[in-house]
């Protein structure tokens, strides 16, 4: 029987998503920018998307863009934008921080706390005059801390448009206006409720829905359109004038329908009942785990699905495992096969000789109490090896 604990690297489909999504795409399999009835029904199930999307987010449905996943979205904001004084945050996804060094500037890096939370009054004193973008995750895919976005973004929302007393010294209203704020909600989709990290302030938000059941190879870019000055999005690819000349190309559709089919499921008190059931699970791995390993993902404030721990001969642990058939990873999925020393890590102070035997274990809503039980007693057997 085996156990997959790398549902933030991907989850896999499940069967009756896959029967759902065969349904949808034998009536809708046209191409979108055909002007034929099967066309017009395909472009249909895209705006239909566009319009669910941006109801839960606070956007508008024409905001809404399809890409190729979360990073293209990542890409697609920081390359078309080019901002010239960035501020992000140390434990950023690569997909952040590696197109913003792309640009040769100076970036503000705002380190987290020790539980690995960037917050929002060090965002805010980390504004400048020149401070021109800031990008921060809704939640961190190695460690499940949930960052506090929300809190700066509603700051910024009312500092612009409701309450100038707000407004940090040295700095105006029309700045704050014209500053872009990006946040990275592809870890918190699904596993947050929307209440709870949605928040008028995001100028841009990135979505990917292959980490809760979706397929993979589709994301999502929504770009509001009013708060972000004079800042102009080039694209980053050139063809077509499908998605508004924002992205070219022959829409996803495989994938704008699994998008469609994960958000309804998302609108479903069935949905998150299944979500506070995972969360119960893995407060009870944490509680388990805690007394006998280096614990980095904080029990609150963190995703319901995430255990990010170090332990004594870790990747040993891992091959272990693997063999066992549960099958978990050393941290980020960009990363595996390659040993290198955790980013976010590093940004927390940890030191190497820990982070190096870092494992990270995330649960997915197939997870259930018999597999539960036989991880406990797996990592039972190797707790007198793996202590520190």
């Amino acid at each position: 029987m085996e156990i997959y604990l790398d549902h933030n690297a991907t989850s896999p489909p499940s069967d009756e998503h896959l029967v759902h999504l065969q349904k949808v795409l034998k009536g809708s399999y046209g191409n979108p920018s055909s002007l034929h009835a099967k066309g017009r029904k395909a472009q249909s199930l895209i705006y239909s998307t566009q319009k669910a999307l941006a109801q839960s987010l606070g956007f508008l449905p024409q905001e809404v863009i399809f890409l190729s996943g979360g990073t293209e979205a990542n890409n697609t904001v920081i390359l078309g934008l080019k901002p010239q004084y960035p501020i992000s945050s140390a434990i950023e996804h690569p997909c952040i921080l590696k197109p913003l060094e792309s640009l040769k500037r100076p970036i503000n890096y705002i380190n987290p706390t020790l539980l690995g939370i960037v917050t929002c009054e060090d965002l805010k004193s980390a504004i400048t005059p020149e401070t021109d973008f800031i990008t921060l995750m809704i939640a961190n895919n190695e460690t499940g801390a949930i960052q506090e976005a929300k809190l700066f973004g509603d700051f910024l929302h009312k500092a612009r448009w409701e309450d100038p007393s707000l407004v940090p010294q040295g700095l105006t209203q029309d700045h704050l206006r014209s500053l872009h704020f990006h946040v990275d909600a592809i870890q918190a989709y699904g596993k947050i409720p929307f209440t709870e990290w949605t928040s008028l302030g995001y100028d841009s938000v990135s979505l990917s829905i292959h980490k809760i059941g979706g397929v993979q190879g589709i994301g999502a870019l929504l770009l509001r359109k009013k708060t972000s000055g004079n800042q102009i999005l080039n694209p980053l690819l050139y063809g077509g004038p499908q998605q508004r000349n924002r992205r070219p190309g022959t829409e996803n559709l495989l994938g704008i329908a699994s998008f469609s089919l994960i958000h309804e499921e998302l609108q479903k008190d069935s949905w998150w009942q299944q979500i506070s059931q995972l969360r119960e699970y893995r407060d009870h791995l944490w509680s388990f785990l805690e007394p006998h390993v280096h614990m980095f993902s904080p029990q609150k404030e963190c995703l319901p699905n995430t255990l990010y721990f170090a332990c004594k001969g870790g990747e040993d642990l891992i091959l272990e495992m693997d063999m066992s058939q549960i099958y978990a990873t050393a941290g980020s999925a960009c990363s595996s096969g390659v040993q290198l020393e955790s980013h976010v890590l590093k940004a927390m102070g940890i030191p190497k000789e820990i982070s190096k035997h870092a494992i990270r274990l995330s649960l997915g809503l197939d997870f259930e109490e018999h597999q539960l039980k036989r991880l406990e007693k797996f990592l039972w057997g190797k707790l007198q090896k793996i202590i520190f």
